[in-house]
C-alpha cells in the first residue's frame, strides 16, 4: 500500500511541477523555447553534416570523437541562445498583454501534457529493463491507481511509432 501510494504522489508530482512550471512561464514561451531547440537541433545537424565547420575543432583537438563532440554541444548551444534571445522579447510582449492570462493557462494545460509524457517516455525503458512482457509486477505497482493509465499510455505512444522500427528494436 505504502508503496503504490508513492508511486501514485511521484506521478502526481511530476505532472503537478511542469504544470506549474509552465503556468508561471506562459504558454508562448514554452511554446518558443520548443522551437527554439528545434531549430537549434536542425541548424546543428545541417551546418556539422554540411560544412567544413568540424574542421575548426580538429586543428585544436587530437581526438577526433572528442572534436566533433565539441563542435556539436557548441554549435547547439549557439544557435539555441540566439533563438531564445529572439523570442524572449515576443514571449514577454504576450506575457504583458491582455493575453496574459490566456497564455498562462494555456502553458498550464500544456505543462500537464509535458508531464504525463515525461512520466510515460521514463516509465518505458523502466517497464522494459525491469518488467519484460509476461514478468510479474510487485505489489506497489499494480496496486497503484495511476499506473493503468500510465501503461496504457505507453502503449499509445509506442503504437505511433512505425511497425517497422519497433521490430529493429526488439533485435537488439
Amino acid at each position: 500500500m505504502a508503496g503504490s501510494l508513492i508511486i501514485d504522489l511521484v506521478i502526481v508530482a511530476v505532472i503537478a511541477i511542469s504544470a506549474l512550471l509552465a503556468y508561471a512561464r506562459g504558454f508562448v514561451r514554452e511554446f518558443l523555447t520548443v522551437a527554439a531547440v528545434a531549430a537549434a537541433a536542425v541548424a546543428t545537424y545541417t551546418l556539422f553534416t554540411r560544412t567544413d565547420v568540424e574542421q575548426y575543432a580538429r586543428n585544436v583537438l587530437a581526438n577526433q570523437l572528442i572534436a566533433d563532440g565539441v563542435t556539436v554541444v557548441a554549435l547547439f548551444i549557439a544557435v539555441l541562445v540566439v533563438a531564445l534571445l529572439v523570442t524572449h522579447p515576443l514571449a514577454e510582449r504576450v506575457r504583458g498583454s491582455n493575453l496574459g492570462f490566456l497564455d498562462r493557462w494555456l502553458g498550464f494545460a500544456w505543462g500537464a501534457v509535458r508531464g504525463v509524457l515525461i512520466v510515460v517516455v521514463l516509465y518505458l525503458p523502466i517497464a522494459a529493463v525491469f518488467f519484460p512482457v509476461g514478468a510479474i509486477k510487485p505489489v506497489w505497482i499494480t496496486e497503484a491507481r495511476l499506473m493503468p493509465y500510465v501503461e496504457r499510455a505507453g502503449d499509445w505512444l509506442i503504437s505511433l511509432v512505425p511497425a517497422s522500427l519497433r521490430e529493429a528494436t526488439r533485435r537488439g
